[in-house]
């Protein structure tokens, strides 16, 4: 069967440099993806996208169906800023004011457990089963035996510490489903409860805003009643007290016979000034004995700091210090130079601390000075007030009981106004809140809402999947297109093989259907290795990969029988000397490999078989072959391929893996050009840069990278980049 030549087979787009220079570029990370890219990983998942996503919204729908429907009833309440001030009096209990602290106080309030504890005995709620631990936990068989038996249920319970547990676990259930939101904007609060039951759920609201209220009226008419009669006892007592202190007033005037004068005398003002200089004195003291503290054993205090003569020695220690350090580098602690320093450095240290002793000295001598001077101030003001005489202690202690009068006056008047003022107003008290609108049944349960949760369950769903998928993608270290083998490896990515049934015999597909996607496959990497070079085709083919189990002898069997078919006179050596695959594939027997034709124990004409189907010549090898290495690198082997790149138009090399054994490195350096085999989805990323970086460590002339066994459909996904897209989008261009 005649094949067309592959020269008529030029794939689109020009062969990259395959220098060994040639850098390893990393590959992109899943946050660099754009949305295309996005879309074809997600297209590809789709099966993982849609299974998360149906197992959420059905995780969801069940959900749905067990969950207790909650409806939600709203009351609405605005506080009242603006007073109106029936009677001219400061309240005794102020209302609120536009302060947001205390409109946020009024919030506290409403969702305190003293009022929910008012709401929960107004409502009896502590005998509801949905929210009383009492009726939940088996209390509903005592409640209902004592209501048989014509008791009180809360009489008949001895255990009182039980009752109070109860009724706070009540009070906190109560309040777990209150929820008080105020408006920023304005003043209105809106009070939303929630029950099992929509009744139960306005009755609740309603009860709250009713307690609230009425705490509120019952809180100031209660302060009211208080601050009456308080002030009452309060304005007999001050009144007793003014006509007491009137009488102390007149009485001492009489008896000392002082008439009231707004001057000062002369002693009153020595008085003063000599209690001024005395007060000055002992600040003066003060500081002086602080100082003198700070400078107890503190080097760096600021009398030490401020004297000359120490800032001097001071610097003279440090450039001793540093002469010290340079001399310790060359000489040891006993030579005469060391130790000089070292006498010279503690007399300097000496001199600072006479200094520091000095300045001390001198910072006590000031205290003393001070001292003096307080202890003369000091004898001279008693020596003054002995001389002031009884009237100046009369004068003083009249002016005592005035101020004292004057007090009690002015007090007594305070509190009688205020007292009218209260008697007035009491019985007139606001609430600071007034009701908006009271709260209505719910027609429709506020939890769950089906659309919300479906809604929600849908993204939810959709957003795992995703995560899932990208981290999935993340993960994957494998090769998957033409774009990341060329990124991996640096060279030219030049075919694409398609993987076939398993149970397909690779050389008859071959055959039967030349013109089908794997043909095709084939047919395109040939072309790209006959222009890969422009100077000089290459008649050598070496065909490697990183680890075994690639594709890559099935591969090179195609490969070379397709040239073979298609007219060229080809010639396949198998040089997996540990383990060779090429006679296996064609089912053929041997006798002598390229084993024995190396180390001359056959000809060429007892090794060289011919396969009558393609027209291939083809050389088997023994597996297990002991020094392969030598062999493979010796003269023999170079005359070998040099005798039959005269007979041959082509000859293809199938050479063991790179990472298994070094044999390819020894024939990648004889033969033209090398194709790098890579198992599509299948190799590690970072195996395959190893295995690159190794032969291009060695100067190999790479023709391309060919990925193998390569799931068409599938690798369409990834975009139209690469031949399997076309592939799988023109199939009409091709028969099976």
């Amino acid at each position: 069967m005649s094949v067309n030549n592959p020269e008529q087979y030029i794939t689109t787009g020009s062969v990259k440099s395959t220098s060994h220079e040639a850098a390893l570029p990393e590959l992109p990370s899943l946050s660099g993806l754009n949305m295309r890219e996005l879309w074809l990983v997600l297209q590809r998942s789709s099966r993982i996208l849609g299974g998360i996503s149906i197992l959420t919204i059905l995780g969801i729908l069940i959900f749905l169906l067990i969950s207790t429907p909650l409806y939600t009833a709203e009351a609405v309440l605005q506080i009242n800023v603006q007073k109106s001030n029936i009677v001219n009096i400061e309240s005794v209990m102020s209302g609120i004011t536009s302060d947001e602290s205390q409109i946020q106080s009024q919030l506290d309030i409403i969702s305190s457990r003293n009022l929910a504890g008012r709401v929960v005995d107004a409502l009896n709620l502590v005998n509801d089963s949905e929210f009383s631990p009492n009726v939940n936990k088996g209390g509903i068989i005592k409640w209902a035996v004592s209501k048989i038996k014509g008791e009180d249920y809360a009489d008949s319970e001895n255990d009182k510490k039980e009752k109070q547990e109860i009724r706070s676990k009540t009070v906190t259930n109560v309040l777990d489903r209150l929820k008080v939101v105020r408006n920023p904007k304005s003043y209105t609060i809106v009070l939303k409860y929630t029950s099992k039951s929509p009744g139960k759920a306005a009755l609740i609201a309603n009860a709250f805003v009713s307690e609230y209220l009425k705490g509120q009226l019952t809180a100031k008419f209660d302060a009211t009643e208080r601050a009456n009669s308080w002030l009452t006892e309060k304005l007999i007592d001050l009144q007793g007290k003014v006509r007491q202190s009137e009488m102390l007033v007149q009485a001492f005037r009489e008896k000392h016979g002082l008439i009231e004068t707004s001057g000062r005398t002369i002693t009153d003002q020595q008085l003063s000034e000599l209690n001024t200089q005395l007060i000055l004195a002992r600040t003066e003291k003060a500081q002086a004995e602080a100082r003198l503290n700070a400078t107890g054993e503190d080097e760096s205090s600021a009398d030490v700091l401020r004297s000359p003569l120490i800032q001097n020695l001071r610097n003279q220690e440090t450039e001793v210090l540093r002469k010290k350090s340079d001399l310790s580098n060359q000489y040891g602690p006993k030579h005469p130079k060391m130790i000089n320093v070292s006498a010279e450095l503690s007399d300097l240290r000496a001199k600072i601390d006479i200094e520091i002793k000095k300045v001390r000295e001198s910072i006590q001598n000031e205290v003393s000075v001070a001292t003096a001077r307080e202890d003369s101030l000091k004898r001279s003001l008693d020596e003054l007030q002995d001389k002031t005489g009884l009237s100046t202690k009369a004068k003083i202690e009249l002016g005592e009981l005035e101020r004292l009068w004057k007090a009690n006056k002015s007090l007594y008047e305070s509190f009688l106004e205020r007292s009218k003022e209260t008697s007035e107003g009491h019985g007139l008290e606001n609430a600071d809140a007034f009701v908006i609108s009271n709260a209505e049944e719910p027609v429709s349960p506020s939890y769950p809402v089906p659309g919300i949760v479906i809604l929600v369950a849908f993204i939810i769903g959709i957003s795992i999947a995703t995560l899932v998928i990208l981290m999935m993608e993340h993960l994957d270290n494998a090769v998957t297109s033409s774009k990341q083998a060329e990124e991996v490896t640096g060279i030219s990515s030049i075919g694409m093989i398609p993987e076939l049934e398993k149970k397909s015999n690779i050389m008859n597909y071959l055959i039967k259907k030349p013109s089908s996607v794997f043909a095709e496959s084939l047919r395109s990497v040939l072309t790209a290795v006959h222009f890969s070079n422009p100077d000089k085709t290459p008649k050598v083919i070496m065909v490697t990969s990183s680890v075994p189990k690639e594709g890559k002898s099935s591969f090179v069997l195609t490969f070379a029988s397709l040239a073979a078919n298609s007219g060229k006179k080809v010639l396949l050596i198998d040089c997996d000397l540990k383990r060779p695959t090429i006679a296996k594939a064609l089912k053929r027997e041997f006798e002598f490999g390229l084993s024995d034709l190396l180390a001359d124990r056959a000809t060429e004409s007892q090794v060289i078989c011919h396969e009558e189907k393609t027209g291939l010549d083809f050389i088997p090898a023994h597996p297990n072959t002991v020094n392969s290495h030598n062999l493979l690198g010796s003269n023999k082997m170079k005359e070998l391929l040099g005798r039959m790149h005269d007979k041959y138009d082509m000859i293809v090399i199938d050479s063991p893996p790179i990472m298994a054994i070094s044999d390819s490195i020894v024939l990648a350096k004889i033969v033209d050009t090398t194709i790098f085999v890579v198992r599509w989805q299948k190799t590690s990323r970072e195996i395959v840069k190893t295995a690159i970086k190794q032969l291009k460590s060695f100067n190999i002339n790479m023709a391309g990278v060919v990925l193998t066994r390569v799931d068409i459909k599938k690798q369409s996904k990834y975009g139209y980049g690469d031949k399997g897209y076309y592939y799988t989008n023109y199939s009409e261009y091709y028969s099976g």
